[in-house]
Protein backbone atom coordinates (compact mmCIF):
# COMPACT_ATOMS: atom_id res chain seq x y z
CA UNK A 1 0.00 0.00 0.00
CA UNK A 2 1.52 3.54 -0.71
CA UNK A 3 1.32 6.08 1.99
CA UNK A 4 0.20 9.16 0.86
CA UNK A 5 2.53 11.55 -0.49
CA UNK A 6 1.45 15.45 1.35
CA UNK A 7 0.04 17.62 -1.16
CA UNK A 8 1.73 20.89 -1.98
CA UNK A 9 0.28 23.75 -3.51
CA UNK A 10 2.93 26.10 -5.78
CA UNK A 11 2.82 29.15 -7.73
CA UNK A 12 5.66 30.91 -9.58
CA UNK A 13 8.07 33.30 -8.02
CA UNK A 14 7.86 36.45 -9.42
CA UNK A 15 11.75 37.22 -10.32
CA UNK A 16 12.60 39.86 -7.85
CA UNK A 17 11.84 37.60 -4.72
CA UNK A 18 13.59 34.56 -6.61
CA UNK A 19 16.73 37.92 -7.14
CA UNK A 20 16.56 38.72 -3.47
CA UNK A 21 16.13 35.27 -1.94
CA UNK A 22 19.05 33.70 -4.47
CA UNK A 23 21.37 36.83 -4.83
CA UNK A 24 23.61 36.43 -8.09
CA UNK A 25 22.39 33.18 -8.93
CA UNK A 26 19.04 33.62 -9.53
CA UNK A 27 19.31 33.13 -13.07
CA UNK A 28 21.63 30.18 -13.17
CA UNK A 29 19.77 27.89 -15.30
CA UNK A 30 23.10 25.26 -14.63
CA UNK A 31 21.35 24.53 -11.08
CA UNK A 32 18.58 21.31 -11.13
CA UNK A 33 16.43 20.57 -8.37
CA UNK A 34 17.52 22.67 -4.84
CA UNK A 35 15.78 23.68 -1.99
CA UNK A 36 15.71 27.05 0.07
CA UNK A 37 13.82 27.99 3.11
CA UNK A 38 11.83 30.81 0.86
CA UNK A 39 11.52 28.21 -2.23
CA UNK A 40 12.70 25.61 -4.76
CA UNK A 41 14.23 26.21 -8.07
CA UNK A 42 13.65 24.24 -10.91
CA UNK A 43 15.36 24.20 -13.90
CA UNK A 44 11.69 24.37 -15.82
CA UNK A 45 8.67 25.82 -15.02
CA UNK A 46 6.30 23.73 -13.58
CA UNK A 47 3.23 23.12 -16.13
CA UNK A 48 0.50 21.35 -13.92
CA UNK A 49 2.36 19.22 -11.05
CA UNK A 50 5.48 17.88 -10.23
CA UNK A 51 7.11 15.14 -7.91
CA UNK A 52 10.53 16.27 -6.01
CA UNK A 53 13.71 13.86 -6.79
CA UNK A 54 14.76 14.87 -3.64
CA UNK A 55 14.49 11.03 -1.83
CA UNK A 56 13.11 12.88 1.44
CA UNK A 57 10.64 14.41 -0.17
CA UNK A 58 7.10 11.97 -0.26
CA UNK A 59 5.25 14.98 -1.76
CA UNK A 60 3.46 15.81 -5.46
CA UNK A 61 3.47 19.38 -6.11
CA UNK A 62 0.62 21.05 -7.67
CA UNK A 63 0.33 24.36 -9.49
CA UNK A 64 -2.51 26.19 -7.29
CA UNK A 65 -4.10 28.20 -10.26
CA UNK A 66 -4.89 24.28 -11.51
CA UNK A 67 -8.59 24.15 -10.36
CA UNK A 68 -11.19 22.81 -13.11
CA UNK A 69 -12.48 19.38 -12.59
CA UNK A 70 -11.02 16.50 -14.26
CA UNK A 71 -7.92 18.46 -14.81
CA UNK A 72 -6.85 18.56 -11.38
CA UNK A 73 -7.70 14.91 -10.46
CA UNK A 74 -5.84 13.94 -13.95
CA UNK A 75 -2.87 16.02 -11.98
CA UNK A 76 -3.10 14.19 -9.11
CA UNK A 77 -3.32 10.71 -10.87
CA UNK A 78 -0.52 11.70 -12.80
CA UNK A 79 1.78 12.71 -9.96
CA UNK A 80 0.89 9.83 -7.62
CA UNK A 81 2.06 7.92 -10.28
CA UNK A 82 5.69 9.43 -10.21
CA UNK A 83 5.55 8.35 -6.41
CA UNK A 84 4.61 5.07 -7.16
CA UNK A 85 8.04 5.17 -9.71
CA UNK A 86 10.05 6.68 -7.08
CA UNK A 87 9.42 4.29 -4.56
CA UNK A 88 9.39 0.91 -6.50
CA UNK A 89 11.04 1.72 -9.90
CA UNK A 90 13.48 4.40 -9.36
CA UNK A 91 15.18 3.35 -12.42
CA UNK A 92 11.67 4.23 -14.85
CA UNK A 93 11.48 7.67 -12.00
CA UNK A 94 14.80 9.14 -13.35
CA UNK A 95 14.73 8.36 -16.80
CA UNK A 96 11.93 11.46 -18.12
CA UNK A 97 10.58 9.79 -20.98
CA UNK A 98 10.16 5.98 -19.17
CA UNK A 99 8.38 8.29 -16.91
CA UNK A 100 6.46 10.21 -18.59
CA UNK A 101 5.51 7.42 -21.20
CA UNK A 102 4.24 5.54 -17.90
CA UNK A 103 2.58 8.26 -16.21
CA UNK A 104 0.49 10.21 -18.71
CA UNK A 105 -1.30 7.04 -20.18
CA UNK A 106 -1.59 5.95 -16.37
CA UNK A 107 -2.83 9.03 -15.25
CA UNK A 108 -5.96 9.25 -18.03
CA UNK A 109 -6.89 5.75 -17.65
CA UNK A 110 -7.06 5.80 -14.20
CA UNK A 111 -8.85 9.12 -14.11
CA UNK A 112 -11.44 7.70 -16.42
CA UNK A 113 -11.87 4.86 -13.72
CA UNK A 114 -12.64 7.10 -10.90
CA UNK A 115 -15.30 9.23 -13.23
CA UNK A 116 -16.82 6.17 -13.41
CA UNK A 117 -16.95 5.49 -10.17
CA UNK A 118 -18.27 8.78 -9.25
CA UNK A 119 -20.85 8.60 -11.55
CA UNK A 120 -19.83 11.45 -13.07
CA UNK A 121 -17.77 9.75 -16.48
CA UNK A 122 -20.33 11.12 -19.34
CA UNK A 123 -19.59 10.47 -23.31
CA UNK A 124 -18.86 14.29 -23.65
CA UNK A 125 -15.83 13.72 -20.60
CA UNK A 126 -14.36 10.51 -22.25
CA UNK A 127 -13.97 11.87 -25.14
CA UNK A 128 -12.20 15.38 -23.52
CA UNK A 129 -10.47 12.96 -21.52
CA UNK A 130 -9.54 11.15 -24.89
CA UNK A 131 -8.57 14.18 -26.56
CA UNK A 132 -6.52 15.03 -24.15
CA UNK A 133 -4.60 11.93 -23.85
CA UNK A 134 -4.40 11.94 -28.02
CA UNK A 135 -2.79 15.14 -27.26
CA UNK A 136 -0.37 14.37 -24.53
CA UNK A 137 0.86 11.38 -26.92
CA UNK A 138 1.64 14.15 -29.72
CA UNK A 139 3.61 15.72 -27.58
CA UNK A 140 5.29 12.97 -26.31
CA UNK A 141 6.04 11.70 -29.46
CA UNK A 142 7.70 14.63 -30.70
CA UNK A 143 10.29 14.58 -27.51
CA UNK A 144 11.12 11.27 -27.60
CA UNK A 145 9.86 9.53 -30.99
CA UNK A 146 11.18 5.69 -30.10
CA UNK A 147 10.00 5.79 -26.36
CA UNK A 148 6.94 3.44 -24.90
CA UNK A 149 3.90 5.62 -24.08
CA UNK A 150 1.84 2.80 -22.21
CA UNK A 151 1.51 1.62 -18.71
CA UNK A 152 4.36 -0.41 -17.09
CA UNK A 153 2.84 -3.52 -16.17
CA UNK A 154 4.35 -3.79 -12.92
CA UNK A 155 1.79 -2.41 -10.27
CA UNK A 156 2.03 -3.78 -7.05
CA UNK A 157 -1.68 -3.87 -7.06
CA UNK A 158 -1.99 -6.29 -9.73
CA UNK A 159 -3.55 -3.82 -12.01
CA UNK A 160 -1.30 -3.17 -15.35
CA UNK A 161 -3.63 -0.80 -16.94
CA UNK A 162 -5.89 -2.57 -19.36
CA UNK A 163 -9.91 -1.67 -19.76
Amino acid sequence: MLRPPKSVWIRPVHPPAAAAALGGRALDVRLEESHRSAFTRLPEPVREGYTPCHPDLHEIWIRSDLTASPDLEYVVAHELRHVWQKLHLPEVFRCDCRAEGDAYPYGYEVLKRYLESQGRLTSAIRRDIDDKRAAAEKEFRAAWPDASFEIIAADPTGWTGGS
